[in-house]
Order: structure tokens, then sequence, then C-alpha cells
């Protein structure tokens, strides 16, 4: 009973996701915005190349490298300081189409001028990363109201 009562809900599903969605391009907005801020860590780094936090042999188990768990960054208030500016840019792209169907997709770029820091969860190290390619998905999805001519409203995607 209950196998052949899935093999009616997949048809269904069939038959409705196969049907034709046609929906014309009404308005196409296209926008972004540039954030630009600075940053000052004061007496906050390791004054020399890092300090082993927790040697390799206190956790056999971990792939942490030869050096165990290195940390560039002190919180006792004698570190060196480092400050920065930082951009982040977004640009994002919305179409709105006939039946209430809407397009979003946005980019996203954060960029330090300077230094850049990224933390490596598997070893346990901090330190710089190579981030000159880091245009990354900020969000996009696709919305859509009044389905099937019922107030239902479905938002497939990566969102906010």
């Amino acid at each position: 009973m209950i196998d052949s009562l899935r093999k009616v809900m997949v048809v269904c599903l069939a038959i409705v996701g196969s049907t034709t969605a046609l929906a014309e391009l009404q308005n196409v907005q296209v926008g972004g915005k540039l954030e630009i801020y600075g940053g000052w860590y004061s007496e906050f780094f390791e004054p020399n190349n890092g300090q082993i936090r927790i040697p390799d042999f206190f956790v056999p188990g971990r792939a942490i490298g030869p050096n165990g768990t290195v940390s560039y960054y002190r919180a006792d208030g004698s570190g060196h300081e480092l400050s920065f500016f930082e951009q982040r840019t977004r640009l994002y792209v919305d179409a709105d189409f006939t039946d209430h169907v809407q397009g979003f997709i946005e980019l996203d770029s954060i960029d330090t001028w300077g230094e850049d820091f990224r933390s490596d969860y598997r070893t346990g190290v901090d330190g710089r990363a190579f981030s000159g390619d880091d245009v990354e998905l900020y969000q996009a999805f696709i919305d859509v109201d009044e389905m099937l001519g019922l107030p239902l409203h479905l938002r497939i995607g990566r969102q906010e």
C-alpha cells in the first residue's frame, strides 16, 4: 500500500515538474555596495613568529604538522600591533519576471589592503592566505509567489 502510494506521489510530482514554466523578463536592477573600513589591533601579535600553544605529542591523532598547534596571536597585551584597511565589494542583479517570479544573485569580495588572515582549521596554524581570487557567491535564489494560483510562496537557493 505504502509503496504504491509513493509511486503515485512520484508520478504526480513528475507531471507537475515537467510542465512548461514560461515567464518573461519585466525588470532588471543591477546594483552594489562598496564598504571601506579600518581596523587596528594593539599589542595583539606574537613578537617571534608564533608560539606553540599545544605540543604535537598531546594530540597524536590530529594532523597538525611538525610544530604542534601554533598561534601568532596573544591576549596578554604584550605583542605587536597591526593596522589595516579592508574593502568589501558586493554586486547584485535582481530580475523580475511575469507570473510572480523573481531571480536574485549577489557576489561578494572582501579584501584586506596589506595582510590577509586565514586560520587553517586542520592544522591549527594561523597565518597569511592568498586571496587574490576570492569572489564568492553571497546570495542566489529564485522567488515564486502565488504558486499554482494559490497563496503559496516558494524561495529556493542561498539567501541571507
